[in-house]
């Protein structure tokens, strides 16, 4: 039993802290394409990440392949995380374009290089 244990746990944190840092610089590296992006803006792209991206690698190991499928599974989720994200997004950029935008084409660059990447 604590063999299964550990060994999930080490799958999860050896998919965890890749992801989040190639996200982290891929999304921030977009980021910066944007026009007048400010320092407060790279660092709330840096937060927002930091809060969902390890949730949504630790939900995709565990529920990817018990979904209708895989695909669905990754269009739903990734969905949630743009919504979740531009909403922040809405609230707490200081730059003034439109959150969904900024959000989806963050998550586009991250979630496309990243499978070239891969």
């Amino acid at each position: 039993m604590f063999f299964n244990k550990t060994i999930i746990l080490l799958l999860i944190f050896r998919s965890i802290i890749p992801s989040f840092i190639h996200t982290e610089l891929l999304e921030c590296g977009s980021a910066l394409l944007f026009p007048r992006t400010t320092k407060h803006d790279l660092l709330l792209v840096f937060l927002v990440n930091l809060a969902t991206n390890p949730a949504t690698v630790f939900l995709d190991f565990f529920f990817r392949y018990n979904f209708i499928s895989p695909v669905v599974w990754i269009i739903f989720i990734e969905g949630m995380v743009w919504l979740v994200e531009s909403i922040i997004y809405k609230f707490c950029l200081h730059q003034k374009t439109n959150p969904f935008l900024f959000s989806f084409v963050l998550n586009g660059a991250s979630y496309g290089l990243g499978l070239l990447l891969h």
